[in-house]
């Protein structure tokens, strides 16, 4: 697998902002997934994260042998995004599934790199969102185990959510730390929404009330299918997935990544997540009904 198996979550049950929550409000389904605007096609395509502003989009593709991290620009929202330029934090190893922090000035992504052994959570700061991201990147040593992909972090930055093969399967966990300054704790198993079954890559809502994920549990197509789940605050457990059979085809769709309006889900969709196959992503919007 190029991407690794992978997961997603999506949007909370509020439109709008962190904390603003108007009680009428709840999402409709996904309209028809259509190509990300301005970008090549034509290479392996995986994982996008659009940032909170919606104009800048980080993922990873593999133009050659391995997979490095680009980033692409737009002046609006509904524009086409600019060249793809590859991130200078690139090493020549595997580098992939990229996760913004919110205020732009941390990017944790999974790299092979040394001093890794296996895939591993690693993270370049900047202090200006303006800047490049430092470089060497730092291993986040204290989520390691097995190999350890596809993070995403929480609007305050205090959660990380990622998938991992340290318990054998491929499932979802969560660490915590109680600022930004000190390492996270240990991670725990989102045991609610893991099967027997491969859960790859999350995403979060802004509220974290709402998780969307890739797995090839049954109940959908047996590849690696959108699913989402839901809780009613930070702490408490997730309902029973919900299978999301208006963003599936017979290939995979994964990798997920929510506008920070919860109205746009970027993600891979009639991708086939094997050795030579392809990666393409789209953008699927809903709204509020």
């Amino acid at each position: 697998m190029r991407a690794g198996v992978l997961v997603a979550a999506l949007v909370g049950h509020g439109c709008g902002r962190l904390g603003f929550e108007p009680p009428d409000c709840v999402f409709g389904r996904f309209g028809s997934p259509v190509p990300v605007p301005g970008l090549d096609d034509a290479i392996d395509n995986w994982a996008p994260q659009i940032s909170p502003d919606g104009l800048t989009l980080y993922w990873s593709a593999w133009p050659a042998a391995t997979s490095d991290l680009f980033v692409a620009t737009r002046l609006s929202t509904i524009s086409s995004f600019g060249p793809a330029v590859a991130l200078a934090i690139n090493a020549g190893s595997y580098d992939g599934q990229p996760a913004l922090s919110e205020d732009g000035l941390e990017l944790f992504f999974t790299s092979d790199r040394a001093p890794a052994t296996a895939r591993s959570t690693f993270v370049a700061r900047r202090t200006d969102p303006t800047q490049p991201f430092s470089t060497p990147p730092d291993l986040v040593g204290e989520l390691a185990g097995g190999n350890t992909s596809g993070p995403v972090l929480s609007s305050d930055g205090l959660r990380i959510y990622f998938y991992s093969d340290r318990s054998g399967d491929l499932d979802l966990y969560v660490a915590e730390r109680s600022d930004r300054s000190t390492p996270f704790a240990a991670p725990t198993p989102l045991a609610e929404l893991n099967t027997r079954s491969n859960e790859g890559a999350p995403a979060i809502s802004q509220d974290e009330r709402e998780i969307l994920f890739g797995s090839d549990r049954p109940g959908g197509t047996g590849r690696m299918d959108l699913w989402r789940a839901f809780r009613s605050g930070v702490g408490a457990p997730f309902s029973t997935p919900e299978w999301i059979g208006e963003l599936t085809t017979a290939l995979d769709e994964e990798s997920p990544s929510l506008s920070f309006d919860g109205k746009d889900l970027y993600f891979n969709y009639a991708s086939r997540d094997e050795p030579g196959g392809n990666g393409d992503m789209y953008v699927a919007h809903r709204e509020c009904q």
